[in-house]
């Protein structure tokens, strides 16, 4: 069975739509606009963050998780960035960038214990 005219070109025109999509979405990085970005994985390990510092986009994600028998938190003094509980070992702490920036964060407890998101547009 024939498909009617109106229905053909309303295919085609679709199909060309998804293409221009796609062609405009691999100019920009390969992956379609609303992939969802990787989260960022953090250990709290021997009174250090594993990552010191860390570049991400907005929207992205990061989960601090403590491997150290001793409480520890993430903590920023700037508004916007992480401020997370203390942790007991094996918890975790996640955040979600709202907004670029630098967001540089301790330890409340052992304010030694430094890092630094940079997160970008």
């Amino acid at each position: 069975m024939a498909l009617p005219r109106r229905a053909l070109l309303l295919l085609a025109l679709a199909a060309a739509t998804l293409a221009a999509v796609f062609a405009v979405n691999l100019t920009r990085g390969g992956a379609p606009a609303n992939a969802a970005a990787a989260t960022v994985k953090i250990d709290i390990k021997d009174y250090a963050y594993s990552k010191k510092t860390v570049t991400i986009k907005v929207g992205q994600k990061i989960t601090w998780t403590n491997r150290d028998a001793m409480k520890h938190d993430v903590n920023s003094s700037k508004s916007g960035g992480p401020k997370g509980p203390l942790l007991a070992k094996g918890k975790s702490y996640s955040w979600t960038a709202k907004k670029a920036g630098t967001f540089s964060y301790h330890c409340t407890p052992h304010p030694y214990m430094k890092g630094k998101i940079i997160v970008k547009k």
